[in-house]
């Protein structure tokens, strides 16, 4: 196409997000503007690392009754 226009993809993160991921998902998204049907006018991706919540020394009910 001639009037092919490149978009810039912005990217947030959140959390421990690792190293390749931020990369990888911009490029996912570039590759896939290619293929929308309309001018896009602006990309975001957001990438979010919940942390992860360990629950040491509870037992579960079903436990405790035992």
């Amino acid at each position: 196409m001639a009037g092919t226009r490149t978009v810039q993809v912005q990217a947030e993160t959140r959390g421990a997000v690792p190293e390749g991921a931020v990369s990888f998902a911009v490029q996912r998204v570039s590759s896939l503007l290619k293929m929308a049907p309309e001018p896009v006018l602006f990309a975001r991706v957001k990438l979010t690392m919940a942390p992860i919540r360990r629950l040491s020394g509870r037992r579960s009910p079903r436990s405790a009754s035992t």
